[in-house]
């Protein structure tokens, strides 16, 4: 039958078990959305972003690391200094940015 006929809707029947975690976890927020339905989509959808994201970077950070040669022997330790604290806070604050604009896809 086509969605036309059908009015374009689909139904979806799930069943959680309280007695699992997870599906136990899901049911209290969704038991809290005025709208399960859209929350549902919300969710979906945003993981599927999220993933595809994911596997995108992971992806490109393989190819771009294959090129990198890792030294057992970090290389302030060669040199006899000490890492520099600030370049080691902006790389954590851009990681932390990126973490946090990927759950805002």
């Amino acid at each position: 039958m086509s969605s036309e006929r059908r009015g374009g809707k689909r139904r979806l029947h799930i069943v959680l078990s309280l007695d699992n975690p997870r599906q136990r976890e899901a049911w209290e927020i969704l038991s809290q959305e005025k709208n399960k339905t859209s929350a549902v989509c919300e969710a979906v959808c945003g993981y599927h972003k999220r993933k595809n994201l994911e596997d995108t970077l992971r992806s490109i950070l393989q190819d771009e690391l294959k090129y990198i040669t890792v030294s057992s022997v970090p290389q302030a330790a060669e040199s006899g200094k000490e890492p520099d604290a600030a370049v080691d806070a902006s790389v954590l604050d851009f990681l932390t940015a990126l973490q946090n604009d990927s759950w805002q896809l």
